[in-house]
């Protein structure tokens, strides 16, 4: 099954893929059915290595073995990959949901090639590039995220031991997120939680992560999902280092990205209780502003409620949708529950307040909470 280079349109890629682990599929030995699990999904990984497809294979490669491989070889998640692969044969569309389902998009793919194509060069020394990046904005319902793609796209392999993530500036966020969760969840690549008083993150040291080799031609290019929190509400102005060895030479270098003159990666983080106790009463930036917001929200929320008869459907249905516009929400598109919300806001809205507001602030919360059903604190 030796790979040969196809054209890297959409539907090429994927039908070159599917044609290739089809194949794959069909001639894996038998005696793998009695061999270890672990060996397993180390005989597939390599086969997926060869994916006639510049970077797929290996960013699929490295996926399966992360999620697949080692530890995590049981009967299961055997069963589990086989079922994965068998599902990628049946068309272009399970191709591309199972690519999702262990966090490879296939625009990020394509792009990257494209990129990679493009700085090909027949030659020896190396060069590293961030070939795709992606900030996905999740926050507050899991933490927002920066995908990007590295690789090796000149010749001699070389080695990088970290990569720095850099606060260039920052600023307050003084927007506060009402929004009140259901059920979040959180997937863990490489993880840091910024602080507006550190301006430099290891990654690779703090989530354990050994380091790396990319080999020469865009072989071991790796996807790499960077995972962000904040104890601070604040926007950042990030910047990635990457300092990097070649294995051949001993030379060393570094690459930015973005590339410096370039505009910076900026994320925000909002003041969002509701979702998680990251950034405390004692974090937050500008706690007279977030104390002004807070009171507008209880005020806007205060002359909703006064003019509802709990008595009248359509006046309770009206209000809910006032307090809805107003945006009081569980974060999943259903009517606001103020209880819920006044358990989590209250304590921190009179925490915040000033000493000579806070009778006043107690007041207004006493105020509110009157106005709820006696049974359900939602309407």
């Amino acid at each position: 099954m030796s790979p040969e280079m196809q054209p890297h349109d959409d539907t090429t890629l994927i039908s070159s893929s599917r044609q290739y682990i089809a194949s794959m599929l069909d001639k894996l030995p038998e005696s793998l059915k009695d061999a270890g699990r672990e060996t397993v999904v180390q005989v597939v990984c390599d086969e997926l290595r060869r994916i006639p497809v510049p970077l797929l294979g290996s960013i699929l490669a490295k996926a399966v073995e992360k999620q697949f491989g080692g530890e995590k070889a049981t009967d299961d998640s055997v069963y589990e990959l086989g079922e994965m692969l068998q599902s990628m044969q049946e068309s272009d569309d399970a191709f591309q949901r199972q690519l999702e389902s262990i966090n490879i998009f296939l625009p990020e793919v394509m792009e990257a090639i494209t990129q990679q194509e493009q700085r090909m060069e027949e030659r020896d020394t190396p060069d590293l590039r961030v070939l795709s990046a992606k900030p996905d904005l999740k926050y507050p319902v899991n933490d927002n995220e920066l995908r990007i793609i590295l690789s090796n796209t000149g010749g001699s392999s070389v080695m990088v031991d970290e990569i720095f993530l850099e606060v260039k500036d920052w600023e307050p966020d003084t927007n506060i997120d009402f929004s009140m969760p259901a059920a979040p969840m959180q997937m863990l690549f490489l993880k840091a939680e910024l602080s507006v008083e550190k301006s430099e993150y290891t990654l690779f040291s703090l989530n354990d992560t050994q380091p790396r080799i990319f080999g020469e031609r865009g072989d071991g290019a790796e996807l790499i999902v960077i995972q962000l929190s904040s104890i601070n509400n604040a926007k950042y102005s990030l910047q990635l280092r990457i300092p990097y060895q070649d294995l051949s030479t001993g030379n060393k270098g570094i690459i930015y990205y973005p590339d410096t003159g370039e505009n910076l990666i900026e994320l925000s983080f909002p003041y969002s209780p509701g979702w998680n106790q990251d950034i405390t009463p004692e974090s937050i930036l500008e706690g007279t502003k977030i104390f002004s917001q807070m009171e507008l929200k209880f005020r806007k929320i205060y002359s909703i409620l006064k003019d509802v008869y709990r008595s009248d459907e359509k006046n309770i249905e009206t209000a809910n949708e006032k307090l809805f516009a107003a945006g009081l929400t569980t974060g999943i598109g259903t009517f606001p529950d103020i209880g819920s919300m006044l358990l989590v806001f209250g304590p921190i809205f009179l925490e915040l307040a000033p000493s000579d507001r806070s009778i006043e602030a107690e007041k207004l919360i006493q105020d509110i909470r009157a106005m709820l059903p006696e049974k359900s604190q939602s309407f």
